[in-house]
């Protein structure tokens, strides 16, 4: 008798501290389905990271540096219903450089029918009008694309003001080629220090990891929201962006090209 006691007693003991420490496992396997401290699922874990709750639609941004991908491994991801519904992928850089993956990722992800987007990496050294061109030059926009995205991480070696001149000028060059309102991509503290209430006619999409959701004053918008760079994909080698989208399909819909 005492043995089957001994028994009973080891496996609960085994089973607290494997739900205590590893409950992504037991989650996974449908025995437990709760969320961590930080507000996050535990269940997602097939995607190397958790996703954030309070979201339905996810996404991932891609340069070269992602190499050449699978789209339809990516597109038929599908865990417990979350699955990859947008794509961002680099377009340009600077005045003159053209990323070599573009043209195949724009093309695949259109096959595989996921949203897309593509972006423009500003120098904030170089000319506005050059990179506007470049940047035009490369992509061509269709019916149910997102709009186009200026990428600005960096101040330069000019004054504060003259970049702030140079964004919107490259905004406006875009905005009417194309007919639609860029967003602007940048991270949470160059947001803070450099942009805030300076784009209140613009959408951002905010780099900022970890558990706190994007910070903004009430005149300022955001749409998107990176929130780890260490994701994984079917069809992607090595780690990629996660983003999600701050509304429902019919918004992001909305957004997109007529």
């Amino acid at each position: 008798m005492w043995e089957f006691v001994a028994f009973i007693f080891f496996v609960g003991g085994v089973t607290c501290y494997l739900v205590f420490f590893y409950p992504e496992v037991f989650a996974y396997l449908g025995f437990i389905k709760k969320n961590d401290t930080q507000g996050r699922n535990y269940y997602l874990y097939d995607f190397g990271i958790s996703l954030p709750n309070e979201y339905s639609i996810h996404g991932i941004d891609v340069s070269r540096h992602q190499g050449e991908i699978d789209w339809k491994a990516v597109s038929e991801m599908n865990i417990r219903g979350i699955k990859i519904d947008f794509v961002f992928i680099k377009a340009t850089e600077g005045k003159d450089y053209k990323d070599r993956f573009f043209q195949y990722n724009w093309q695949r992800v259109k096959e595989q029918k996921l949203r897309r987007g593509a972006y423009h990496f500003y120098q904030p050294n170089t000319n506005s009008n050059h990179q506007a061109k470049l940047f035009i030059n490369q992509v061509t926009l269709e019916s149910g694309d997102l709009p186009p995205v200026l990428d600005i991480e960096q101040t330069g070696k000019y004054s504060i003001q003259n970049l702030r001149q140079g964004l919107r000028n490259w905004l406006l060059i875009v905005e009417k080629e194309y007919g639609m309102k860029p967003i602007i991509y940048t991270n949470q503290n160059f947001y803070r220090d450099y942009l805030k209430g300076h784009f209140t006619q613009y959408t951002f999409w905010i780099a900022r990891y970890g558990n706190e959701i994007p910070r903004y004053p009430s005149s300022d918008r955001w749409f998107f929201w990176q929130h780890s760079d260490q994701g994984l994909v079917n069809g992607i080698a090595g780690k990629v962006d996660f983003n999600v989208f701050n509304g429902n399909e019919d918004a992001l819909r909305k957004l997109c090209k007529p």
